[in-house]
């Protein structure tokens, strides 16, 4: 385990929290994006949100996705999924991202969950097909 590793985990020794999801989240699209999330915001009209699977889908509850009010074009829907407690939210192996276009989601919807998002868009992608999904949608005009 490294400096960083030791920092996070004593800072945050809850790593499952969802402030620190959210960043983790948001810090894998903006690198997929070949920004540098230390110098650089996120893209004009893109909103994420991010949620959390627990190992055993069925004793945990319903997964879902808050929805940022506001004028975000595009919004990234995030999944992490870790296998332990342990595990650093930034292991892009273990997260399932959905692109999806505002108008295709409710304008009056607040939160959606997985079921729903996986009926209306299909199952995730990787991290590494973020790039390829998102940049169309961000230069659209």
């Amino acid at each position: 385990m490294n400096e960083w590793d030791r920092l996070l985990r004593w800072h945050c020794g809850d790593l499952r929290d969802e402030r620190l999801r959210q960043a983790c989240g948001l810090w894998i699209v903006l690198t997929a994006l070949g920004r540098d999330p230390s110098r650089e915001a996120a893209p004009e009209g893109l909103a994420v949100s991010t949620a959390l699977a627990h190992a055993d889908l069925a004793s945990a509850g319903p997964v879902v996705f808050p929805l940022p009010q506001g004028p975000a074009a595009v919004q990234v829907f995030g999944l992490w999924q870790p296998a332990t407690e342990l595990e650093d939210p930034l292991q892009r192996e273990r997260w399932l991202f959905w692109v999806v276009p505002k108008r295709q989601l409710h304008a009056e919807r607040r939160s959606i969950g997985l079921n729903p998002l996986l009926r209306a868009h299909g199952e995730g992608w990787p991290a590494v097909h973020l790039a390829e999904r998102l940049l169309p949608l961000l230069d659209a005009p």
